[in-house]
């Protein structure tokens, strides 16, 4: 990312991105479409809460949650540390405030500058996922609103999580470029032969069942390749927002969606 293109991004860390999101937003620009519907599945909140407010979308990426909320009349703060997310962010949510910056260290935002912060997908992606939280939950106001989604055990025999981590430890260590291209290779041939089973080969392997075979690609690399990926427990996350001073107000059925109230 140069200078030139990011006039608006503000750049308040010298930090490292992972590999792997930068060549998945460099691959894939464009945003995926946000429906009404999976917005509440995965924070809690109605559009209409938006309106008015500053939300933070603490881990950005290319800006489609910003572009939702900017749409819904809310002004949207985005903090990522991928610059090619944030490049493409810039395009996506031209009226969003972009800050590049990564979650596991404080000080990206001013202690209680939002209405509203959300993450969505991304905190078990840190190195430090409590802690990220924390640094999050900061920026929220008294009587302010936070929402979060994190993965959940992805299989359902535990003893399988040996399974999990073993391919994530070959994929993840294979270059990012040349591990995208041996997803456009096969992405779409296994969601063919795999759908619409999910049994212990698909828990593990984790095909997108996406039937927009770029879109199919991108979700499918983005299981394999990332530096970081944890699990937590809708009890751990609990823990977290109390920790931080809020009141939990809403847990939805797609684990773990949560989303709290900070008290006053």
């Amino acid at each position: 990312m140069k200078e030139k293109d990011v006039q608006d991004v503000q750049d308040v860390q010298d930090v490292q991105s992972d590999k792997g999101f930068d060549q998945r937003w460099r691959n894939n620009p464009e945003p995926q479409p946000t429906t009404v519907e999976q917005f509440i599945a995965k924070t809690g909140w109605k559009p209409e809460d938006l309106a008015g407010k500053t939300v933070l979308d603490a881990g950005c990426g290319i800006g489609r949650y910003c572009k939702f909320i900017t749409e819904h009349g809310g002004k949207a703060i985005g903090v990522d540390v991928s610059p090619d997310g944030l490049l493409a962010a810039k395009r996506n949510a031209p009226e969003a405030t972009l800050v590049k910056a990564d979650l596991t260290i404080p000080g990206f935002l001013k202690d209680a500058c939002v209405d509203m912060a959300m993450s969505i997908g991304v905190l078990h992606h840190t190195q430090d996922p409590a802690q990220s939280f924390a640094n999050v939950a900061r920026t929220v106001k008294p009587g302010g609103k936070l929402a979060i989604w994190v993965y959940t055990r992805p299989v359902a025999d535990p003893k399988n999580l040996l399974l999990v981590d073993f391919l994530h430890e070959v994929t993840s260590s294979v270059a990012p470029q040349r591990l995208y291209e041996i997803c456009q290779k096969y992405a779409t041939q296994i969601r063919d032969l795999c759908y619409p089973r999910w049994d212990v080969l698909e828990e593990v392997l984790r095909p997108s069942y996406n039937s927009d075979d770029t879109q199919c690609i991108s979700d499918f690399f983005d299981w394999l390749t990332p530096k970081y990926r944890f699990w937590h427990t809708p009890e751990e996350v609990a823990t977290w927002f109390s920790e931080a001073g809020f009141s939990v107000t809403w847990m939805g059925s797609f684990p773990v969606s949560m989303s709290g109230v900070k008290k006053l």
